[in-house]
C-alpha cells in the first residue's frame, strides 16, 4: 500500500505541480520561502476526487509527511552549490597538452579534468601518491608530453595511461607529496530531467580556472548528429543547459551531493544554437577507465565470436549438411567458431543455440540485445542442442582489442 501511495503522489506531483498557487511566505530574515503544507493541501484537492474515498486520508498523511509544516528556503540551494564549489569540485584540474617544436616541448593546447583516484606508493617512493585524472581524448590527442596545472597556478609533469577515440575519453596520472581533493564517481543511469547541475572547468585557460556553471538536464540518453547529419547510435549522452566553452572540455558535471556524473565534452554552437550542451556519461566513463588502467585501451564491443545460420531458413540441403534434425525447426545453428573469441571452446560448430538466459531463442535476432547491452566481463547462459542432447554453457565475453 506505502508503495501504491508514493507512486500515487509521484505522478500527481509531477502532473499538478505546474498549475498549483503555491503561498509564498517571507521569514524573519527577510528570506522568500515557500509554504511546504501549501503543497501539501494543493495537491490533495487536485486528486481527492479522481481516487477512493477510502485512500484519500492517507494519501494526504503521505503528503504532509513528505512535505511536512514549515517552509523551504530558496538560499538553501546556494548554500548546496557553494558547498560543492568548496569541496568535490576543487578535484578539477587543468591539462596541457605539450607538442614537440624544434626539439623542445611546448604547450601546445589545454583543457579540464578531474582526479578520481589516489593510490598510495610503496613506502620508499620518491612521491607519497600517484593521482589518477579523466579527461578528454581531443584534449590529450597528439600530445608528446602532458602536464596538470591546479588553482594555485603550480603544475606538475603527467602521463598518458591511454585515451579511446570513440568514447572521448582518457586516462592521465601524475605522482606527487601533495595532497588534492578527489572527486566521487557517481551513477549516471538513474539521472533525471530536471536534476540540477554544476559544469566545472577551465573556459579559456588558467585565467578562469574552476569556472562552475549552473543548468539542468534535460535527457541522460541523447544521441548526437555530427556535421554530415548522421547520428551517432554508439554513444548516449547527457544533455545539459550549464555552460561549457573551450577550455572545459574534460571537466566534471556534479550533482548538488557533489557527486560527478558526466565528463564534459562537447556543445552545439551556432548563431541560432544556445544551451546545447552534452557530457559523456559516468557509467560508461567508469568502463572506459576501468580497461585503460587494466589493457591500456577500451574495447566497447562484446561478440560471440561465432557465425550463425538460422535454422528456420534452412534448405533441405542445408539441414542434411549440417545434421539438423528433422524435429528442430527454430534455433540458431553455429556454423563457425572464431578462434579467441567469447565462445571459442564452448561452442562448437553444428551447435544449436535455442534459448539465452533461459529464454527461447529462434533466430539470430534475439541475440542482439544482449550485444548491445553487454560489457566486457558480463556473462550470458545459452541452451545449446548438441548431438541430440540440451547442454547449458556459460559464454564469458572476452576483451579481444589489442
Amino acid at each position: 500500500m506505502k508503495r501504491l501511495l508514493s507512486l500515487l503522489i509521484l505522478a500527481f506531483s509531477l502532473v499538478l505541480l505546474t498549475g498549483c498557487d503555491f503561498k509564498l511566505n517571507t521569514t524573519a530574515n527577510g528570506q522568500t520561502a515557500i509554504d511546504r503544507k501549501s503543497i501539501a493541501d494543493e495537491i490533495y484537492s487536485k486528486v481527492k476526487d479522481d481516487i477512493e474515498r477510502d485512500l484519500r486520508e492517507q494519501i494526504y498523511n503521505d503528503l504532509m509527511e513528505q512535505y511536512g509544516e514549515g517552509t523551504v528556503e530558496w538560499e538553501r540551494l546556494q548554500d548546496e552549490i557553494y558547498n560543492v564549489l568548496q569541496t568535490a569540485a576543487k578535484a578539477n584540474i587543468g591539462v596541457y597538452t605539450l607538442k614537440d617544436n624544434n626539439g623542445e616541448l611546448v604547450k601546445s593546447s589545454y583543457g579540464s579534468g578531474v582526479i578520481y583516484r589516489r593510490d598510495v606508493n610503496p613506502e620508499g617512493s620518491e612521491f607519497k601518491y600517484k593521482y589518477y585524472a579523466i579527461t578528454n581524448e581531443h584534449v590529450v590527442n597528439g600530445g608528446q608530453g602532458y602536464m596538470v596545472g591546479f588553482e594555485d597556478e603550480t603544475t606538475l609533469v603527467a602521463s598518458l595511461v591511454g585515451a579511446d577515440e570513440t568514447t572521448d575519453i582518457a586516462v592521465i596520472t601524475f605522482e606527487t607529496s601533495r595532497e588534492f581533493t578527489v572527486a566521487e564517481l557517481g551513477e549516471s543511469a538513474s539521472i533525471k530531467p530536471g536534476t540540477i547541475v554544476l559544469a566545472v572547468g577551465n573556459p579559456k585557460g588558467e585565467t578562469l580556472f574552476g569556472t562552475a556553471t549552473f543548468g539542468i538536464v534535460s535527457g541522460n540518453d541523447r544521441h548526437l548528429i555530427d556535421s554530415n547529419n548522421s547520428v551517432n547510435q554508439f554513444l548516449f549522452y547527457i544533455q545539459h543547459d550549464a555552460a561549457i566553452n573551450s577550455g572545459n572540455s574534460g571537466g566534471g558535471l556534479f550533482t548538488l551531493d557533489g557527486k560527478v556524473i558526466g565528463i564534459n565534452s562537447i556543445k552545439y554552437a551556432s548563431a541560432d544554437i544556445e544551451g546545447l550542451n552534452f557530457s559523456i556519461p559516468i557509467d560508461l566513463v567508469k568502463e572506459v577507465q576501468r580497461q585503460i588502467i587494466e589493457y591500456g585501451s577500451y574495447d566497447g564491443t562484446v561478440s560471440f565470436g561465432i557465425t550463425t545460420i538460422d535454422v528456420a531458413g534452412l534448405t533441405r540441403q542445408g539441414r542434411t549438411k549440417y545434421n539438423v534434425p528433422d524435429s528442430v525447426t527454430e534455433g540458431i545453428l553455429v556454423a563457425e567458431v572464431t578462434e579467441g573469441k567469447s565462445c571459442d571452446g564452448l561452442l562448437q560448430p553444428n551447435d544449436i543455440i535455442i534459448k539465452t538466459d533461459g529464454f527461447k531463442c529462434s533466430s539470430s535476432a534475439d541475440l542482439q540485445p544482449y550485444l548491445r547491452n553487454s560489457k566486457i566481463g558480463d556473462s550470458v547462459v545459452l541452451t545449446v542442442l548438441r548431438a541430440g542432447e540440451e547442454v547449458e554453457v556459460t559464454i564469458v565475453f572476452k576483451r579481444t582489442a589489442k
